[in-house]
Formats: structure tokens, sequence, C-alpha cells
């Protein structure tokens, strides 16, 4: 009884929640353009209606997705940063926890957004940008081409504010799990240039040796997990590392070992190259049989030098009595 209790209350929430959707998308395409100030509070109470639902339970269609966010884009411009904000929360709970298959089209649709909210909204809303980037390019990076160099190309966005030196831990650290699914790469697709990746490469370096003395231990937990990870799929792409920092990534990996385990005290990693291989060739085991037959010839040389000492004592002796026979006949 109690489940069919569940299934009832289950099915009236999803009802409920597409009706919801419908009338929010409704109150969008009927939106009248005339008083700035109305249409951001109409807009604003629609962003704040459809992340209020309860996104455990699917009741977004990947054309319903695709329809919501297109008019959204139309509706919700740069300069209005509390719109932009609501709106990254909006299309993470929709492709993180919907069932919204991500179509070429739309990807481009929202990444076109994004990255340009990115050079425009002011730096309180950067987080919340750069983690919806990050859901948008996972596993979509063969998909992106055009915006691998805004986004880790030599001036790219994501090499800006992942860089150890920017005063905002926050953005750094939302900045790093872009990088890191940035560098993931996905079997049969295009993979960004070794250069690019490259420069990836050394900012992570550059954020596991630099010693943030102004975050708490926590903040920098959170900082290195996107590091180490994305260390580790730079180095599973390319399949090697760079020879001039393979002493980084030993120092970094000797370090981080045992981070976070009880008593264990952190400590800067430092270059650790490794020793030189060894001149000295050790000498071939010995076969039993080879043994065998060195224990015989000790064996044989040990019984000749037993019979020689026999012998010089057998004329020893004879010598003795030779020279007392000598002293009688005198």
């Amino acid at each position: 009884m109690a489940s069919s209790c569940g299934i009832i209350r289950d099915d009236q929430l999803l009802d409920h929640q597409k009706e919801v959707l419908c009338s929010c998308m409704l109150k969008l395409e009927n939106l009248i353009k005339g008083n700035e100030e109305i249409q951001k509070n109409e807009i604003n109470a629609v962003l704040d209606e459809l992340n209020g639902l309860t996104y455990t339970i699917v009741f977004f269609s990947t054309e319903e997705a695709e329809q919501l966010l297109q008019i959204c884009f139309l509706h919700v411009p740069f300069t209005s940063e509390h719109l932009v904000s609501k709106l990254c929360h909006l299309v993470t709970n929709i492709l993180t926890k919907q069932q919204v298959e991500c179509r070429s089209q739309f990807l481009h649709m929202c990444l076109n957004y994004f990255t340009g909210a990115l050079q425009i909204c002011g730096t309180w809303v950067t987080s919340d940008v750069l983690d919806t980037l990050a859901v948008l390019v996972s596993d979509n990076v063969g998909r992106i081409e055009q915006y691998w160099e805004n986004l880790i190309g030599p001036r790219g966005s994501l090499l800006v504010f992942a860089d150890p030196t920017y005063p905002d831990p926050d953005i750094c650290l939302s900045s790093l799990k872009c990088l890191q699914n940035v560098t993931l790469r996905t079997q049969d697709e295009s993979y960004p240039p070794d250069d690019w990746i490259g420069g990836c490469f050394s900012l992570m370096l550059n954020n596991l040796f630099t010693s943030r003395t102004s975050v708490d231990e926590i903040t920098r937990c959170k900082l290195l997990i996107p590091v180490l990870r994305g260390i580790k799929n730079v180095v599973s792409a390319l399949k090697k590392v760079p020879s001039l920092r393979i002493g980084d990534v030993l120092g970094g990996l000797k370090a981080y070992l045992f981070y976070g385990l009880p008593g264990f005290v952190t400590s800067n990693p430092t270059c650790l190259y490794p020793t030189p291989v060894s001149q000295f060739v050790p000498s071939l085991p010995c076969v039993p049989s080879q043994i065998s037959r060195t224990n015989t010839r000790t064996g044989n040389q040990k019984k000749r030098t037993k019979k020689k000492r026999d012998v010089r004592k057998g004329s020893n002796k004879q010598s003795q009595k030779d020279d007392e026979q000598l002293s009688k006949v005198g």
C-alpha cells in the first residue's frame, strides 16, 4: 500500500512539474518588449520557479529543454548578472539531472552564450559561468573545436582564471574543473593540439607547486583534486610526459601520494628526477649443473692437495730413517 501511495505521489508531482514547465514557457513566449524592469522581474520570477522544481524526477524532454533555453538566451542579457547566474543553475540542473540529449546545435547555442557571458559579466558571476561550461564541455571536447582557442589557446579564458596567482580561489577552482574536463580525451574524437594541451599541463603543474598561504586546508584540497585529475588526463591522452617536466611530476606525486591521510605532514613538492641507470652489469646466476661441476672441481683439487701432502710427509719420514742409520754406522 505504501508503494502505491508513493507511485501516486510521484505521478502527481510529475504532472504538477510538467504544468509548471508549460506555464513558464508560455510566460516567456508572451513577454512583451516594453518596460525593461517589468520584463526583468517576470524573467526573474520564471527562473526562480524553474530552479525550484524537483529535478530528481525526469520531466524534461530534449525538445522542451532546447526550446526553453533558446527563449531564455534571447531574454537574459549579459548586463543582468543576477539573471545570468540563475540561468547557469537552470542549465546545470537540466543537463546533469534530466535525461536530455546534448545535440550539437544545442551545445553550440549554449557555448556561444556562456563564452560571451564569461567575457562580459562581472567576476561575482564568473564562477557560475565556469561551472556551467565545465558541464557543457564534459565528454564533448571533440565537438567544440571552434571554441578550443577561446578556452585554452595562448590567451584562453580558462588559462587566465586558473593561474595560481589569480586572487579569487573560487574562480580558480571552477576554471580548474573546466580544464579537467577539457583535457579528458574521448575515444575516436578529435583532441586539442599538443601545444595548447601542453600549456594546460604546465599550468596545472604550476598550481601543484604553488603554496597558497591565504586559503584554508579544505579549499587547498579542493584545488588539488582537479589539478591531479587534469594531469592524469593529459598523460593518458598523450601517452607521455614532457621531458622537461618529468621531475615536477615525480616530485608532485611523491609529495601528495598520501595527502589527506591522518598524520600525513604536507610538504611543498620539489623536483625529483630518477637516479641514473647503473653501469655495473651483474653476473649471470649460476645454473645448478655449473654449481655441481664447480663442487666436483674443488673436491678433486682438495684430494690432489691431500695426496701431495701425504707424499711429502712420507718422504720426510724416509729421510729421517736414513739419517738415523748413517749415524749408527758412524
